[in-house]
């Protein structure tokens, strides 16, 4: 039981009720991880959760949050490290397994280089 409310639940909610507490919402524990682009966002409110569409949804598309908030603004390693000791899982999210956008270096096979191992004057065309 502690493992199931530990996976689902939502913590550091700063709504004035809460303090922070991590707590479990019965719907709220049934969104979909994705890490950079999910199509909804969270924040507490009053003691409650209010999820909120960032973006269109398309009918039977699955409902997905970034489980790690603000702290998932980084590299897909990294991400993949937060979620595998804070939720137990390796990340298989379409943003992880696109071009790492959060690298602090773009990937040399991503980006052109010049002889000299700079980037190219035009490095903002990823192939």
């Amino acid at each position: 039981v502690l493992c199931v409310f530990e996976l689902n639940a939502f913590g550091f909610l700063a709504d004035g009720v809460t303090n922070g507490a991590t707590t479990l919402f019965e719907l709220g524990s049934k969104f979909t991880h994705r890490c950079l682009r999910p199509n909804c966002s969270f924040h507490g409110q009053e003691g409650h959760i209010t999820f909120r569409a960032v973006r269109d949804i398309e009918p039977g598309e699955i409902m997905t949050v970034c489980y790690l908030g603000p702290w998932g603004a980084c590299s897909t390693a990294r991400r993949r490290q937060l979620l595998d000791e804070s939720k137990g899982f390796v990340c298989m999210c379409d943003d992880c397994h696109a071009v790492d956008v959060m690298r602090a270096l773009p990937c040399p096979s991503c980006m052109p280089r010049q002889p000299e191992g700079l980037l190219a004057a035009d490095s903002t065309a990823q192939r």
